[in-house]
């Protein structure tokens, strides 16, 4: 607007203002435009042109330092004409005429909207100036207040916002904590000190006071009958239930005091308690339950039994938590120890016998005295009679069953015992934990007592390897088994000694031996043990290399090694090998047979003495003939010689009638090696000879038969050449001829073969005529024959048919007039004259005055199936559109226009349209709802669907009938159509499904509350055009109410998936793939459901099936399906009313490799008008 280098003017434009500094006076002055200033050189212009501030409504400005105004809003000037201000003040101002800032001022805050304060909302307000508000209440500087909303806030300079408060919504159950800043009267009245807390429990919204501060916000607890809240006082109060709590004191709070309960700020919240529900079988022990007052019995247990609901008291607590009944068998018991003093109960008990107890006088009955009997009793012995047993602490005892049992508190169950079954061959050691006595049970079944335990019976490590092993077990030790087999040890210890065997058993509590023979079962008693044998082993015999508790009595072999030296110092080694036997004559002679265990190690023993006979026999001759008589030698030397200098056939050990009957050796080698190596080169020697001689022979033999075979080889050849020769001219004979017939005779055969041919075929064509006249003729004859039987059996069949009806019409006759004699009799012919002229009276006079002489008048709203005929009225057509009716009377016979369904028709042309006459369910007090649509395909959006409201549940009758063309003469022209009706809940879930080729259908269903849809079509729009129109007929016996239902094509596929599912018969083809066929009424549907993770490709094949038609136009299709799809493959319908449907199909199914299939395809194509019903939906 200036231009201050070359000129001193500044034109200031409307709404603006500059500020000019006077140098001479120093004063500055405000200059407002519109105006052309011109600088003087004295003046100095300090503010360029600025814009006047202007405030819109609604919003303010902060000015520091105003300038001072009269009462008339005028600028006060000082005596220098400098304007007055207000240093260290600030003026707000709002909404206004535009204005300037005079020298000295300063927006110190720029134009601001007012801020509008909602609902629900307030400012909180700090005094910082003592001042007066509007209510002329006195504000002192420090005071804080609300501003509260809906309003707009007009800021004063005396006041500062502090925050915007936004009030609390508390919910029912809800309530917000809140604590005094200061002293302080709340909103109900209540006097508050700085600090204290309190709850605010109004349902709705709460705007904190301005002294108020919100702690938090406290939700109740929800308390059933399964749950109660724990509590604990923080200080001494009076609940919001109007109980007083001391300090720290616990409490429950139950649902019968409150079903929410909010905690006061004094309350403490421990926790939330479970019930403690005991069944009929349960039991539980309170540890320091609380009693009657409240209190709490520190060290006191109390028993509770089932069935019982209840609360833990606060402190309380459960030993062991929630027990289960013992319940005894027969078998079983249970042993308990006594914690405390106490006196149990008697009653029924099981017990057994112990050993040396007996009954005194058996089981007695209990004594039943009646008023007037009793009993004399006589003490024997010091007692007190109070039908209880005392248990003192420590006391143990067993209860046994059968029975049910609860241990009372003062006692502890230390075992559950059930009875051991031991069969015969069984048994268990027992020990007495009193007098530690051990003894076995065998045989039966046993329960230990309360002063019995099992008792573990161990053996030497030889002896547990001994008993796992085959008592024939004859090996060195090293090959025992390394780990022993586990073994209760608390068992009797069974062996099973073999035949022909024994075992010795040792007791040393008796000090005494027994010896059993097998077969047997041994059974050790506590105090016993196996006598183990260490016997010789190995070969030569060494000692302690064999361990058996079990002696075998033979006959036995052993083998050994014996080194012997002839006289002349050749010395040997013998393998030997021995047969021995143990013999007892007598097995009940005690002494006789404690010889058998009476030699530790019989076998070295007898193997010690056997061999040194033999070194004794072969020590005095020469080796020559030791190596020539060795068997006899030896033989001699062991057995020895009888009276008649033979050898003894045995040798018997007397100290335990060992027996050996035979000895094998089995080798001898020089033991010196310069003997061994002459031995075996004079052996070698003889072995070549030997081989020599017989090769020489053998050769010699081969030579001679050499010579033979060449000598006969050379006769054959010169035999075989000659008759070759004799062949070769027989040969060359049989060629000669063979090409002399061949020249001369090829044209005759040919000539002879052609007319065998034709006489062939003369003679078959004439005996085939020859049969063919006579099949015709047989059948000939059979038909005649059949149609002569056929006829006549149709005349006897007609002949009798004709005499039965005959027969039935004239006693049927008879009946009806015998009874219609007696009607009339009974009635009289005036009473019958007034009824039947009573009604038709009127009618006459009607029709008469119509002009007509006999018709059927019905209301217009009765179906066809209500009316009744009388004999001798004849009845015609009467229409809407029919020119004689009268304007009085054609509204009450023909009410409305409406096409609804009801219509005059014909009686003659009635059977050409109807095949049947379908009877409504319907009564006159139902409710009624009408719809009209048109059927659509299933390419695009479906019209033919409705909402169904039935808040009440109903038992409903759906109808729905096709219009055609509208010309009812014309109707026998029109196509076999076929209509459905599927009503689906809510869910989707098929409540009713009705499919049938007719003009007209009806759905009977009753349905629970809800909501429902219906669906009404026709599958004939997709293999033909029809005629669309259609009425929708709903009759309920509760209100229910009918809307249109806007829905997809989709809604059709899972419509009928619905009802796929709901008829329920599937067929599993593996893998996860399952096919569901439904019908109704000849008309078939079928659904592939693929649950797998992979394609399948299903071929389905309908080529058999007969008068229907196909929704996808073809009968034989293939269709992959991807995973977790379904979907509706084909729906076939009936094609021809008056013919029969056959359906029959094949369909297999193939699961496909799914990196390579993944996406549908269907061969052929689905058709456009189709495309609704198959697509794929998924599988839920």
């Amino acid at each position: 607007m200036t231009d201050a280098k070359h000129m001193n003017v500044y034109r200031i434009a409307s709404f603006y203002y500059i500020h000019v500094l006077d140098q001479n006076t120093n004063v500055t002055r405000l200059e407002v435009g519109p105006k052309t200033f011109v600088r003087q050189d004295h003046e100095k212009v300090l503010l360029d042109p600025e814009r006047m501030l202007i405030i819109p409504p609604r919003h303010y400005c902060v000015i520091e330092n105003p300038a001072v105004r009269d009462k008339n809003g005028k600028v006060i000037l000082d005596s220098n004409g400098q304007v007055k201000l207000l240093h260290s003040d600030v003026d707000i101002r709002f909404a206004q005429e535009p204005f300037s800032l005079y020298p000295g001022e300063i927006l110190k805050q720029t134009i601001t909207p007012l801020k509008v304060i909602e609902p629900n909302c307030a400012l909180r307000l700090r005094a910082v100036l003592d001042f007066v508000d509007e209510q002329g209440q006195q504000i002192r500087a420090g005071d804080e207040f609300l501003f509260h909303g809906p309003g707009t806030y007009f800021p004063r300079k005396e006041v500062s916002v502090e925050e915007q408060i936004k009030a609390i919504i508390l919910k029912p159950n809800e309530a917000v904590r809140l604590r005094a800043k200061k002293e302080m009267t709340d909103r109900d009245g209540f006097e508050r000190e700085t600090g204290e807390e309190w709850l605010n429990r109004t349902v709705g919204s709460y705007l904190p006071l301005a002294y108020e501060e919100v702690v938090s916000t406290v939700k109740a607890y929800v308390l059933t009958d399964k749950k109660a809240l724990h509590v604990r006082a923080l200080r001494t109060f009076t609940d919001s239930l109007k109980r007083k709590h001391l300090h720290g004191e616990e409490w429950l709070v139950y649902a019968r005091d409150a079903e929410t309960y909010i905690p006061d700020v004094y309350e403490e919240v421990v926790g939330v308690v479970s019930v403690t529900v005991l069944n009929s079988r349960q039991y539980c022990i309170i540890l320091d339950p609380v009693d009657s007052d409240g209190k709490l019995q520190l060290g006191k247990k109390q028993l509770i039994q089932g069935e019982k609901t209840f609360f833990l008291q606060p402190g309380e607590r459960l030993a062991k938590g929630i027990q289960d009944v013992y319940v005894l068998e027969e078998d079983e018991g249970l042993i308990l120890r006594c914690t405390e003093s106490f006196k149990e109960d008697g009653g029924e008990k099981t017990f057994f016998l112990q050993p040396g107890e007996r009954l005194a006088k058996g089981i007695q009955d209990v004594y039943v005295l009646e008023e007037d009997e009793g009993l004399i009793l006589r003490c024997t012995e010091s007692f007190k009679e109070d039908g209880k047993v005392a248990r003192n602490p420590g006391d143990r005892w067993m209860v046994r069953g059968p029975k049910d049992y609860i241990p009372a508190v003062e006692a502890e169950v230390i075992l559950r015992r059930k009875a051991i079954p031991l069969d015969v061959n069984e048994g268990i050691y027992v020990r007495d934990v009193k007098t530690g006595k051990i003894r076995s049970v065998i045989g039966n079944t046993y329960l230990l007592t309360e002063n019995e335990e099992l008792w573990e019976k161990d053996l030497p490590v030889q002896v547990e390897q001994l008993i796992v092993l085959d008592p024939r077990y004859f090996e060195d030790k090293q090959g025992l088994p390394s780990t022993i087999p586990p073994r209760d040890k608390s068992k009797v210890i069974t062996y099973r000694v073999p035949h022909n065997a024994c075992v010795q058993i040792y007791d040393y509590k008796s000090k005494k031996a027994r010896i059993i023979f097998g077969p047997e079962l041994v059974m050790l008693g506590p105090d016993e043990q196996f006598t183990v044998l260490n016997l010789s082993g190995e070969k030569p015999k060494a000692p302690n290399k064999i361990r058996a508790i079990c002696l075998l009595l033979g006959p036995e072999f052993s083998s050994d090694i014996v080194t012997i030296e002839s006289s002349d110092h050749a010395r040997l080694s013998l393998r030997l090998s021995y047969n021995w036997h143990f013999e007892i004559t007598d097995r009940n002679d005690t002494k006789e047979v404690a010889k058998l265990f009476s030699v530790p190690d019989f076998i070295g023993d007898f193997c010690k003495a056997v061999a040194a006979k033999i070194r004794g026999a072969v020590a005095s001759i020469s080796f020559d003939d030791f190596h020539k008589n060795s068997a006899k030698v030896i033989r001699a030397s062991v057995f020895g010689l009888d009276e008649n200098k033979r050898i003894n056939k045995r040798l018997v050990f007397p100290q335990n009638n060992l027996v050996l009957t035979s000895i094998d050796i089995q080798s001898v080698e020089p033991v010196d090696q310069r003997t061994r190596d002459a031995l075996q080169k004079s052996v070698q020697l003889a072995i070549e000879i030997t081989t020599n001689s017989q090769e020489a022979q053998a050769k010699h033999m081969a030579s001679r038969t050499e010579q033979e075979a060449k000598g006969h080889l050379e006769r054959q050849k010169i035999t075989d050449e000659a008759e070759a020769e004799k062949e070769r001219r027989n040969l060359l004979q049989l060629q000669a001829l063979s090409a002399a017939v061949e020249s001369t005779g090829q044209s005759r055969a040919e000539a002879q073969s052609r007319a065998e041919a034709a006489k062939i075929e003369g003679e078959a064509a004439v005996e085939q005529a020859t049969l063919r006249a006579q099949a015709e003729k047989i059948e000939a004859d059979i038909e005649l024959f059949r149609l002569t039987q056929s006829r006549e059996l149709e005349l006897s069949y007609r002949r009798l048919t004709s005499d039965l009806e005959i027969e039935k019409a004239k006693r049927l006759a008879d009946i009806e007039t015998e009874e219609f004699k007696q009607h009339v009799t009974t009635i009289g012919p005036k009473t019958i004259q007034a009824i039947a002229t009573s009604g038709p009276d009127n009618q006459v006079k009607l029709l008469q005055a119509l002009g007509i002489k006999s018709t059927l008048i019905t209301d217009g709203r009765i179906k066809l199936t209500s009316c009744q005929f009388a004999l001798t009225l004849q009845i015609v057509t009467l229409t809407e559109n029919w020119t004689k009716w009268p304007k009085t009377i054609k509204h009450k016979f023909i009410p409305s226009s409406a096409n609804d369904g009801v219509f005059w028709m014909p009686w003659e042309q009635m059977p050409s349209f109807f095949s049947s006459v379908t009877i409504c369910k319907v009564n006159a007090n139902w409710h009624e709802a009408r719809k009209r649509g048109q059927f659509s395909d299933f390419s695009s959006t479906i019209t033919s669907a409705y909402g169904l409201d039935c808040p009440y549940g109903a038992e409903l009758e759906i109808e729905v009938f096709n219009a055609g063309d509208g010309n009812y003469y014309n109707r026998l022209k029109d196509p076999d159509v076929d209509l459905f009706l599927i009503l689906l809940s809510a869910n989707g879930y098929c409540r009713a499904y009705k499919h049938d080729v007719d003009y007209y259908i009806t759905l009977s269903t009753t349905v629970p509350p809800g909501r429902y849809i219906i669906l009404a079509g026709s599958m004939s729009v997709v293999n033909y055009l029809v005629y669309p129109a259609f009425n929708l007929v709903v009759h309920g016996s509760q209100p229910f109410v009918v809307h249109d239902q806007p829905s997809s094509y989709e809604l059709a596929a899972d419509a009928f998936h619905a009802v796929a599912f709901r008829a329920n018969n599937r067929q599993d083809m593996g893998g996860g793939v399952s096919i569901l066929t439904f019908d109704d009424n000849g008309n078939f549907g079928l659904v592939c459901e693929n649950k797998s993770n992979r394609t399948v490709r299903l071929s389905s094949n309908f080529q058999g099936s007969k008068n229907v038609l196909s929704s996808r136009h073809a009968f034989q299709m293939i269709d992959t399906i991807p995973a977790k799809t379904q979907q509706l493959i084909a729906i076939f319908t009936r094609k021809m009313f008056s013919n029969d449907v056959q359906i029959a199909y094949q369909a297999s199914g193939e699961l496909l490799d799914p990196d390579h299939y993944i996406r549908a395809r269907n061969n052929p194509a689905i058709p456009p008008q189709a495309l609704g019903l198959h697509i794929l939906r998924p599988v839920y």
